[in-house]
Parts: structure tokens; sequence; C-alpha cells
């Protein structure tokens, strides 16, 4: 039985006059994988899991809940808060299961009145809810800034840091389905104010709690409460002179011996904070640690205090120790031995906002910054400081590229394209994606050494890849590098820099002419840093500069885009400054370097200013290109030019008000139609960047699409890819599910959409449908190298089609359809 595979693919007519149709195929960023800067301690819950929270990261950095498993595997992200749709979001504590295994936490800001809210989550990510948003004073809390604890009697208790009475902060009880809120107490100032920490219920089934200020002096409290809110008492007020201690951010800690210990931001000797230990009725109070401005002693402490099996006091210091990035601490509970475990420092994250937690002798922590992405990292040390080792660190796309610049069509179909920044090095990445949109996969990871921050990307007749970064290398110049279409072999060909006279930074793919050599231009460097053109085999060798720009008024400087090979086996290329009139000019120079020729020096007046994007070559044998800025409403124009330097007309004037594109800074493309194709970043129905399509003899501008709002996908900055599906394929630096760019296909209304293919009686069907009276060509492959024609059909008014292949071949066909007119 034969095997039939569906290729929907397109061919454009003379007339698209009909809309467009516009897909997304990808945002970027792997959602599962985000979550930055960690406020809040982890948690273990009954299924051995490590649960938590990040403030940032995912929806506009909204904030996440997270889930791992203790070694930092299995990191996934389990709920992203919305910074729309009265969802809470940024979330600055940690979380808490519940007796029914669900998961409760409170977000700071967000909720139906932006004032923070209460929420309930599923340990599988599943049955998220908004139990409580807060309103405010005088009835309501609000901003909490502190994790909840359940209580004895099953209830949810926590502060909040303004709102109740005198907007000064409360406490507050719910029961777990988001029933019978109360406010328990609102602080006036004298007895606390500003609770920034959690609450515990101690032995004596109290609620006991301190208040970043206010008390007796305005520094701070301890204070205890009953959990019907009857009985409030004023256990301990901070001094403003500061020898106890001042401001206590944390909650307390009921030790095995039965009194509180704690811990304060500031104040002791040198303001930085205090270790501290009273009764529960407040007696007793007692310094166990002044802590000292400066390493390597630790300093302002913002974590809750942790007894370990030992009995002993661990914790984590904001600041201190050998980098000043904050430390773990032991402390002993008489405060006679002070003991740093381990001192951070940015590789391997810094400033811990939380305290610890213990599972088996072993302590897990977060750091809100720093790690491999500067974002925060989660670690794990031995009870006996050994053992320190990140298991893992937060980040900005779960590894993923972002910010996606350049396409191109590999000879295998596939879309490859590079991002300028992201990946696992956070330098770049290098990533293919099939046509229909499955099948992402990230090819290459680059990294400093290597080369970050890459531009351009050809494939070459040698099915090799070879592209550009404009940053990295050994002298940070830029490299030009090889790899293999599956993501092996990555071989750096050369680095820039070495010799800035050799040129630097390029910023646009290299071309492979005729001759089998690589040629480009560098945008600074050169004998006179305003930029080159060079040669350089494939194999990396004999490189050669063929051209120095001056930047004079007799020649350019400063080439942002690569060059193009003419019909004559010349090469052409633009440059964005110099010139006659200093706007940018057109150039021309034979691959042997020789006979260097200005073919236009752009004025910024009517005939455009400062090309960014490249040049093409039209089916005509014309160049064609655009210009960032001039014309007549400096809005940019579109330009053609002959080879010889003759015959330079502005075919197109960019208006940039609504409804108008402004600004393009990519290469054209003809499209299978032989109009031109383009994108810029502004302009547009919401001027956040359109494509728009132009007659090469400046006929039939038109608006193909307009980019929304973000954060839906907008700002263009790259080339369209004219695949070999008819499609139009390109990709937007900005917007998207995570921000962080997309890719989009657009393809005309007469396109075909391929539906099925299906065996009756030893004959294939093909189905597809189209636009009425529309003429479409089937076609069929065994190999997808050579197609043979099996017919033309007319489209009927029902809009589909099925067309019979009456012998179809006994292996694997593949079959696609045209639209021909």
């Amino acid at each position: 039985m034969v095997s039939v595979l569906l290729l929907g693919l397109t061919l454009v007519s003379q007339d698209s006059r009909a809309a467009a149709h516009f897909q997304p195929l990808r945002s970027f960023g792997f959602p599962s994988q985000l979550g930055s800067q960690p406020n809040a301690p982890l948690i273990k819950a009954s299924d051995g899991l490590l649960y938590g929270t990040t403030y940032g990261a995912a929806n506009n950095f909204a904030g996440t809940v997270f889930k791992m498993n203790l070694d930092g595997s299995g990191y996934t992200v389990l709920y992203k808060f919305k910074s729309t749709e009265g969802d809470g979001r940024n979330p600055t504590t940690g979380l808490v299961e519940g007796k029914d295994g669900a998961l409760y936490g409170v977000t700071f800001y967000g909720g139906a009145f932006g004032l923070g809210t209460v929420f309930k989550l599923n340990k599988d990510g599943t049955g998220y809810q908004d139990l409580h948003s807060f309103k405010g004073p005088p009835a309501d809390g609000r901003d909490p800034a502190a994790s909840l604890i359940e209580g004895s009697d099953g209830a949810l208790y926590s502060t909040t840091f303004f709102g109740g009475d005198f907007d000064r902060g409360c406490v507050f009880r719910m029961n777990k389905d988001g029933t019978g809120y109360t406010n328990l107490y609102s602080f006036n100032g004298t007895d606390g104010a500003r609770p920034n920490a959690g609450l515990i219920e101690a032995s004596d089934h109290l609620l006991y709690g301190t208040s970043s200020i206010g008390g007796n002096e305005g520094a701070g409290a301890v204070f205890k409460l009953s959990k019907d809110g009857g009985n409030f008492a004023l256990l301990y007020s901070f001094s403003t002179s500061g020898g106890d201690g001042q401001h206590p951010y944390t909650a307390l800690l009921e030790g095995s011996d039965g009194a509180l210990y704690g811990t304060t931001y500031e104040g002791g000797g040198t303001n930085a904070g205090t270790v501290f230990k009273l009764d529960k009725n407040g007696s007793n109070y007692m310094v166990l640690r002044n802590f000292t401005v400066g390493p390597p002693s630790p300093g302002n402490p913002l974590g809750q205090l942790l007894e370990g099996t030992d009995h002993a006091l661990y914790g984590t210091s904001f600041r201190g120790g050998s980098n000043n990035a904050g430390t773990v601490f032991r402390i002993t509970r008489d405060g006679l031995d002070l003991n740093i475990m381990h001192d951070f420092n940015q590789g391997d994250g810094y400033w811990p906002y939380a305290g610890l937690i213990e599972v088996s002798n072993t302590l897990y922590g977060t750091t809100r910054e720093g790690g491999a992405d500067r974002m925060g990292t989660a670690f794990r040390i031995n009870e006996d400081g050994s053992g320190y080792g990140l298991i893992h660190h937060f980040n900005f796309s779960g590894y993923d590229g972002y910010y996606p610049l350049a396409l191109l069509q590999g000879s295998d179909e596939g879309l490859y394209g590079v991002t300028q920044t992201g990946g696992e090095n956070r330098d770049g990445s290098l990533f293919k994606i099939n046509p229909g949109g499955s099948g992402y996969t990230l090819l290459h990871d680059f990294s400093f050494w290597a080369g970050r921050v890459p531009f351009g990307l050809i494939q070459g007749r040698d099915d090799v890849l070879y592209g550009t970064t404009s940053q990295g290398g050994t002298n940070d110049g830029g490299t030009l590098y090889a790899i293999n279409a599956d993501g092996s072999a990555y071989t750096l060909l050369h680095m820039f820099g070495t010799n800035s006279i050799q040129g630097m930074n390029p910023c646009d793919a290299p071309l492979e002419a005729g001759d089998g050599a690589l040629y480009g231009t560098t945008q600074s460097g050169g004998s006179n840093s305003v930029g080159t053109i060079f040669r350089l085999t494939k194999q990396g060798d004999n490189y050669t500069v063929l051209h120095h720009f001056t930047s004079g008024t007799g020649d350019g400087s400063e080439p942002y885009a690569g060059l193009v090979e003419g019909s004559d086996l010349a090469l052409y290329g633009v440059t964005y400054f110099g010139g006659v009139y200093r706007y940018g000019t057109v150039f021309r120079i034979t691959t042997n370097g020789g006979a260097y020729q200005i073919l236009h020096g752009f004025g910024s007046g009517s005939d455009g200013g400062s090309p960014f994007g490249g040049l093409i070559k039209g089916s005509d044998g014309m160049l064609y290109g655009t210009t960032f800025f001039g014309g007549s409403h400096q809005c940019g124009t579109v330009f053609k030019i002959a080879n010889n330097g003759g015959a330079y007309v502005v075919l197109h004037e960019f208006q940039g008000t609504t409804a108008y594109s402004a600004n393009p800074a990519a290469r054209l493309v003809e499209g299978p139609d032989g109009a031109l194709y383009g994108t810029a970043r502004h302009g547009g129905d919401n001027n956040t960047g359109m494509i728009f399509k132009l007659s090469k003899d400046g006929s039939g501008y038109t608006q193909v699409h307009s980019f929304a709002l973000p954060p839906a996908a907008y700002e263009p900055d790259s080339a369209l890819v004219a695949a070999r599906d008819g499609a139009l394929y390109g990709s937007t630096s900005y917007g998207g599910d995570l921000g962080l760019g997309t890719l989009f296909r657009l393809w005309p209304a007469a396109t075909p959409d391929m539906l099925s293919v299906d065996i009756f009686n030893g004959m294939a069907r093909v189905s597809f449908a189209g636009e009425a009276n529309r003429q479409y060509q089937v076609l069929r492959s065994t190999n997808l190298a050579q197609w043979e024609s099996l017919g033309i059909v007319t489209m009927p008014a029902s809009g589909a089609v099925t067309y019979p292949d009456p012998n179809p071949p006994a292996s694997a066909a593949y079959y696609r359809a045209y639209w021909v007119r």
C-alpha cells in the first residue's frame, strides 16, 4: 500500500489583492522553565519535591510558582501569574502546603483591586484559585509581604504590610476555601507597624510575629496574638539607639528550648543587624550576636532562622561575607560560636533574601540575584558546611534564545535562524524550525570566547551554515563561523579584532560569491576605524581586507549590511554614513578588491538617507534597497539602482503616519509574484510595525499586515524569507507569549490549504481548499527533490476540491498544490 504525505505549498500569482493570512508560528522562551528573582524560601512538600515562587519572569515579569527535585532536576513552572485580568502578581513570599495537600500563597500586587491576593494551587499546577483580593483600609489589608501559615485549627493566617484600620498593616485569618476572611488586628504604630514577616504558631497555640517599624520607639516590635484576635500583647519594642537591633524583617523561630529567636536587619554595634533571643512572655531579651559592617562578617539578615538537628541556628545574611554578597551562617543558641559556612559571589548567586529549610541534614535556600543569568539561584549545603552546590539558575527564557534576528530556508526545507541573546550562555543561539511551526530545535548556544550576539546566516553550496557574530571571540571584535545544519562541528573561521585594522564587528551575514569564497563587511575597524570589506575562504584562510572605508565625502563609512553579488559578478553594498552628503552610499567593488566605486551618495532628502538593510538583486538585474531615514517625510524610502550607478529611482517614500510604515531596517525580498516585500519596525495601524508590498516599478504599494499592540508580536527588525512553499516567513524582536520575540508566516488569501490524501481503490485522492475560481496545479514527488505535475484544476465555488491521482507510486508519495492564477 502506498504511503502518502501532504505538503501544503503555495505559489503566488500576479494578482494578490486579496487579504493575506498571518500565522504566528512560535513565541520564544520556554514557559515551563522560566522564573527570576526568587525572594522566598523553598518548601519541601509531602511528595518530597521542592516548591517555591519567583518574583519575576513570565507574563511581563508577573512571577511564577515552580517545583523541582531535590537535586534541581525536573524544574517546572506550575503557574505563571498574569499582569492583567485581575490575577495576582509578583509573589514576594513562599508557599505553605495545607493539610489538604494544596499549595497556598500570597502575591504582593494584583487581584481585583491591584493590592495583592491569597491564592491556592494544586501541586500538579491545576486548580488555581484567587481566594481573596485585598481591598485595603479600613476593613482589609493590602500588599501582603509575608508567607501564610496553616494554624492548628486549619485556617490560614498571615500579615499585610499596609492596610487595616490605620493603613499600617494588619493580621488576618481566612478559611482555606476563601471564606471567613477576618481582619484580626490592625496596627496603629505604637504597637507596631508595617509587618514584613509572617507569623508562627507556638507551642502555646498563640500567634507570634514582628513588625518592621513601630513600637515604643518606631524601630520595630515583637508581638503575640490569640487566634481569635482578642488578646494582643506587645512583647518587645526595639530602640532607636540600635544597640538591641532595629527593624526585624523576618519571622520568628520557636526553638526546641521554648524561646523565641529572630534577627533584625539593622542596629547592633555597627548597624549591620543582630541575632536575638526572647522568652514568649517578653522577658529576658538578649542580643546573641551583633553583626559588623563589611567583610568577612555576615550583615543585614533578611531570612528566618532555622534550628538544625544539632540545635544550632542557621541563617542567611543579605550582605557581608568576603564578597559583601551575603552568607550562609551557623550560630550556637548561646551566640558564642559564629561560623560562616558560605560566602556568596556573583557566579553562584548573591543577596539571599530568604531563610533556609532542612531536608535530611542538608540545607536548601535561594538567592535573589546572581548565578549564570544574574536572576537568582537555588542552592544546597550540608549542615557541616560541606557540599555547597547550585541546583538551579533562575533565568529569563528557560535557556531558549530570544530577540530573533535572521532567517533562511535550508536545502532540507527547514527554517534556520539566530537570536541575538538568550540561550544557555545568554550570548545568542542558532535554531531550526519546520515551516509549519513544528520541530523547534536549539542547534547551538553562542558563548563569549567563540562569538556572541550573532547577526546574519547563510547556507553555502556545500550545505554548511556560515554566519557572523558582532561581538565575542578573543578580542570581542566578532567572529565568522561555520556549523553543520544539524548543529555539529561548530568552527571558528576567523576572529575579528586581533588587529583592529583588519576590521571589527560584522553586523550581517557573509556572502558566498560565485568563486566560492566568503565576502562581507565590518561595521568598525579598518585603517580609519569606520569599517572594511573583507574576503575569506570557506576553510578560514587567506583573510584579506579588500577595502578600508574612509568616512570622507568621497567614501562611505560604517556598513551595517552585507554584500550582494550583481549579474556582472561584482559586489555591491551600502554604508550607513559617509558619502558626499554623509548620509550613506551605494558602492561597487570587484572580488579582487579593484575598481571600488561609489554609485550613489544619499543626502537624507527625497532620495533617502542612512540605508541600514542591504541590497538585493531583482530578477530584472536591478539592485533594490531601503533607507532608514530620508524621503519627503524623513521616514525612509525604497529605491532601485542599476549596477552601473545609473537609473537611481525612489520607488516609495514612507509617510510614518497611521496605516503607513516607517523606518525600514531590513533587506527587501522579491516574492514569487515578482513584487518586493519588506518590513518596517514602526508604522502600521498601531505604529508597532508592518509588512508592505510594492511592485518593482513603484506602483501598487500595499500594507500587507499591520502588527498589533503589545503583548502581541511587534517591531519586525529582520528581513522576510520567501520560502519554497510560496509563503513569507519572518520574525519580530518583541512580543509573543513572553515578550521575547516571535516567528510568523504570511501567505496570500488564494494560497491552498492542504486537507488530506487518502487511498481508494488503488487511487490517491488529494483534497485541498482555496479561493473560488482560482486555478491550482497539483504536483507529486517521491523524493522531495523532483516534482511532476499531475494537472491544473479550477477551484469550484465551494472552495474545496479533491483531485485524483490514478496511478500513485508504490513508494511513499508527497503531494502539494500551487496557486497558479
